[in-house]
């Protein structure tokens, strides 16, 4: 796995705005506030519109999305085996089921190939995991999910 990076300048000139904004309120730092709706407002700006929330957790994160796509209870999740477990369990916690995609010889991640090969009539979705700093072949999976109408959501956590 490739190792990540320690907090920037930048970073850290963040973190201290964040500390001197708290410092004197009478309320900790939580969600819903100003830095929160800022780093949203941002990331929609990145992506080009839409709308973000902030969770604590990936596994929350991923939680949450399956949860808005209101999936078919019991239909199947295809996802990489090479995961964390949130993945695993954020497809459980939505009553879905996983089935996993064999990840490519050299690789963690899963292909178009791989992906083909699980779907089935009971398959909902598709969690591209994106792992040790190399990205899926999202195009080709793409290609795929909108020749049989499937959902995707990337997982990025492990990038």
């Amino acid at each position: 796995m490739p190792t990540r990076g320690a907090l920037s300048d930048e970073e850290e000139s963040l973190i201290a705005e964040v500390i001197a904004y708290y410092r004197d309120k009478p309320t900790d730092p939580g969600y819903q506030g100003v830095f929160e709706e800022r780093y949203c407002n941002m990331f929609c700006d990145l992506l080009g519109g839409g709308w973000a929330d902030s969770v604590a957790t990936g596994t929350a994160s991923l939680y949450v999305a399956l949860q808005a796509l209101e999936l078919p209870k019991g239909s199947e999740v295809i996802v990489s085996p090479i995961t964390d477990p949130g993945s695993m369990s954020a497809i459980i916690l939505n009553g879905l089921s996983p089935a996993l995609a064999d990840a490519n010889p050299g690789s963690y991640n899963i292909s178009s190939d791989s992906v083909r090969a699980q779907i089935t009539d009971r398959t909902s979705a598709i969690m591209v995991v994106h792992a040790a700093g190399q990205a899926a072949d999202i195009s080709g999976i793409m290609d795929l999910a909108r020749a049989h109408n499937l959902r995707v959501i990337e997982d990025c956590s492990q990038a």
